[in-house]
């Protein structure tokens, strides 16, 4: 028995010869064919920018002075609220001085308050006068005579002091730099409202 076998030949050709042979022109096209083919799949695959952020400003409430106090011998915030259309018109208008009205303090929910009042007519137009104080216990309170309490807070009773910068200081200050009524009302919560009351109690012109 006898097997027969094929040879298969591979006939490679040289690049010279007219098979393999591919124009210059030909192959630039063919080129920027593949180029385009490429830049093509990319952008396609590239998402879309995203929109631009808007540019951010602050939103203004009011005015702020930095007064270097005599009385009390450091600075202290004073924070103003402005009734809407105070601008654009010669009205006197009656102040409310809000102690603990610092910004960090009670100044924004009360001159919040204070503007929608005034846009709703609720109360009468105010000027919210807003002023910092730093050591409560003892710049809203009077020297007490309980012996535990002077332990524990040994630099309380100091209200005088800051009624004084009220009254010499952050009132003349407002006066002279807005249109005020003459027509003055305080305010406070918790030591400050005690402070509030002795205020009335001790000087009703101060309170």
């Amino acid at each position: 028995m006898t097997r027969s076998s094929r040879r298969r030949t591979m006939q490679v050709l040289p690049w010279s010869s007219p098979a393999c042979a591919i124009s210059g022109t030909e192959l630039m096209r063919n080129a920027a064919a593949l180029i385009a083919l490429v830049l093509a799949a990319a952008c396609a695959s590239k998402p879309d920018p995203a929109p631009p952020v808007p540019a951010a400003k602050p939103i203004v409430i009011g005015e702020q002075r930095v007064l270097r106090s005599v009385t009390l011998g450091d600075e202290r915030e004073i924070n103003i609220w402005l009734p809407p259309g105070y601008g654009q018109s010669n009205k006197r208008y009656p102040v409310l001085y809000l102690i603990d009205g610092a910004l960090a303090q009670d100044f924004h929910h009360i001159a919040g308050l204070a503007q929608y009042g005034a846009l709703s007519g609720s109360f009468e137009d105010l000027i919210v006068v807003g002023v910092e104080t730093k050591d409560r216990r003892a710049e809203l309170t009077w020297r007490s005579t309980d012996h535990a309490e002077i332990r524990d807070y040994p630099t309380n009773g100091e209200a005088a002091a800051f009624r004084k910068f009220l009254v010499d200081e952050v009132k003349p200050l407002i006066e002279a730099n807005y249109r005020t009524s003459g027509e003055d009302a305080l305010m406070g919560e918790s030591l400050a409202g005690l402070f509030v009351a002795e205020s009335f109690l001790k000087g009703p012109a101060t309170a």
